[in-house]
């Protein structure tokens, strides 16, 4: 079968539904779009909103075999997706590389874990994770902001405000299943067991379990949505602006896009 490139670039995916009802077993991966092996894949200016997955991925689904390319996700946005299984907002399999960069993953929903973001390393690629802000989401089982299975790269993530069902785990904002989740610094977590959120490499401007105050997200007013932070609850102005990214206004902007080019027809389910 011959691969193609895909690009898709300022757009929003809503309404995307692969559930079925009663068969989580037959139900597709990605609610509102699902790549698996693409020869390069580009998200650039993307809002996935309000999709359904009957299985993982409620947003978006990438799958990247060892025979695929690599695959860049940058300044979108993720929010109020629902999944079945995994990943409310996101799921993320790899055998190349995969970046993820300057985005908002928000009120999404998973049945089991990682109500924001769920990452599973399938091959000697990485998955790479920066200037991210995730908040407001749940899962049933562990993991309402983040799941990482091993292997990711992560810098200046913004973790906080998110929240699972099942008491038994204390790890609502992030969950560290592997040993090698490698950190290059400035990454702001807020609620977490004192082992759950685990990450090697360097740590300079971590903060782990320091709760950070985010106001609610808003859905108007922009073509990708944002968080901001209430400023009585900054942790420090060098710390946020690590979270929040070098070309940002800290005082006004967003955390996790500066602008996005306006769509100007929207798009249904792409699979």
């Amino acid at each position: 079968m011959k691969r193609s490139a895909i690009g898709l670039f300022g757009m929003r995916i809503e309404g995307g539904n692969t559930v079925t009802a009663g068969n989580i077993a037959s139900a597709f991966n990605g609610g509102g779009a699902r790549f698996r092996d693409p020869l390069a894949l580009t998200i650039d200016r993307v809002w996935f909103d309000r999709n359904s997955s009957g299985s993982s991925g409620g947003g978006l689904h990438v799958l990247q075999g060892s025979a695929s390319g690599a695959a860049r996700i940058t300044r979108s946005a993720f929010t109020r997706n629902y999944a079945a299984r995994d990943a409310g907002g996101l799921s993320l399999g790899q055998g190349t590389d995969i970046s993820v960069s300057n985005s908002l993953i928000a009120d999404n929903v998973a049945e089991s874990g990682g109500g924001g973001l769920d990452t599973y390393n399938t091959g000697s690629g990485k998955i790479e994770l920066s200037w991210l802000t995730i908040t407001g989401n749940y899962a049933g089982s562990q993991g309402g902001g983040m799941v990482l299975r091993g292997g990711e790269t992560v810098g200046s993530l913004l973790v906080s405000g998110n929240n699972n069902g099942n008491a038994t785990f204390s790890a609502p904002d992030c969950l560290t299943l592997g040993s090698d989740t490698l950190s290059i610094g400035y990454n702001l977590i807020g609620a977490v067991g004192a082992s759950d959120c685990a990450f090697s490499g360097d740590t300079t401007g971590n903060q782990i379990g320091v709760a950070i105050n985010l106001a609610q997200v808003s859905m108007a007013g922009s073509d990708i949505p944002y968080a901001a932070p209430k400023r009585e609850a900054l942790p420090s102005a060098r710390s946020l602006q690590h979270a929040v990214g070098a070309d940002s206004d800290v005082t006004s902007r967003t955390i996790s896009s500066t602008s996005a080019a306006r769509s100007t027809t929207p798009a249904r389910s792409a699979r």
